[in-house]
């Protein structure tokens, strides 16, 4: 990770600091530190992403998709709901990753798939996007691209 001149960690945003009401940790997820401010509720979607896309491509991606699907919409989105400092510090094993995706798929009950290149899209590529696809296809959770 990024460090300051004093040692610190670098890169600090929303939950740096703050208490992890999930393990009573310092430093929380992006959800649980706006969830007190009223501005999280219960995902109706789980976003299944590559990280190596471009805030754009999500962006204009997402912006797509709700210009087609009308309404209110709360995603689940690993970047925001998982606490990400405790990914940076490897504290999460492979086995709770499985888990933890696994379950919020089956929480959630609906797939938005994000695809960058309809010929040959690096979410095809990624195993992590084709585990998610995988449950979803096993515990017959719809899926839109």
């Amino acid at each position: 990770p990024l460090t300051n001149a004093d040692g610190r960690n670098g890169i600090k945003g929303i939950g740096y600091d703050l208490v992890c009401p999930r393990d009573g940790y310092k430093h929380c997820s992006v959800v649980d530190a706006v969830f007190c401010h009223g501005h999280s509720k219960k995902a109706t979607m789980f976003l299944s992403w590559v990280w190596g896309y471009t805030f754009m491509e999500v962006r204009t991606a997402l912006s797509d998709w709700q210009s087609k699907n009308p309404g209110e919409h709360f995603l689940w989105w690993c970047y925001y709901c998982n606490n990400q400092f405790r990914m940076d510090t490897a504290q999460v094993s492979a086995a709770e990753l499985v888990d933890t995706f696994g379950d919020q798929l089956r929480k959630v009950g609906r797939m938005l798939t994000l695809m960058d290149d309809a010929l040959a899209p690096r979410y095809a590529k990624r195993l992590w996007c084709l585990f998610e696809i995988f449950v979803a296809e096993k515990d017959d959770i719809p899926v839109q691209a």
